[in-house]
């Protein structure tokens, strides 16, 4: 328990996800005919190989919050600006289903 102006805050148990993110370096050793073919196998190969971790981060995950009401308002005021036959077809339906939605 903790004093904040005379009020008394109860402590309370909280769930944080938290990222831990490992690195490490391996070297692989693969037979390709370009440099590039060679990065890739050796991507598609790293899953085989076990790695010892040098360094770790820890960072809390506070996801991605999104305000659909305004990311929905911002589509459309930039849709309906554009010419209905400069329109792709999709940008047509986004516009037709956002007012149906939105009325």
């Amino acid at each position: 328990m903790f004093h904040l102006k005379n009020k008394i805050m109860e402590k309370q148990k909280f769930s944080i996800p938290v990222i831990r993110s490992g690195f490490a370096c391996k070297t692989i050793e693969v037979e390709a005919t370009s440099q590039e073919e060679a990065e890739n196998l050796a991507l598609d190969e790293a899953g085989n190989y076990e790695f010892s971790e040098h360094t770790s981060e820890y960072e809390v995950d506070r996801g991605v919050k999104i305000d659909y009401p305004a990311l929905i308002k911002r589509i459309k005021n930039q849709l309906i600006h554009i010419e209905k036959d400069e329109l792709t077809k999709a940008e047509s339906k986004i516009l037709e289903i956002i007012k149906l939605a939105t009325e």
